[in-house]
């Protein structure tokens, strides 16, 4: 079995960034700094996606005035 239909040959497809203010891999000047500038684009917005997802905290439990009183004295 060969090896060479498992190798990509050729330009690889890149992206505008989704995040403004990162690097367009289009403008690279070689075919290995759009790669990597590509992968880097790719984890900084894996990054902000990420983030952006906060876990909102659950209310607090409010005692009436008799059970926080027999709290106090109980304690």
């Amino acid at each position: 079995m060969s090896l060479l239909k498992w190798l990509k040959t050729g330009p690889t497809p890149t992206r505008s960034p989704s995040v403004p203010g990162l690097p367009d891999p289009a403008n690279s000047a070689s075919q290995k700094e759009a790669v990597t500038t590509q992968a880097a684009n790719d984890a900084v917005e894996k990054v902000f996606v990420t983030e952006s997802r906060k876990r909102k905290r659950g209310e607090y439990f409010k005692y009436d005035d008799e059970i926080a009183f027999s709290l106090s004295t109980s304690a």
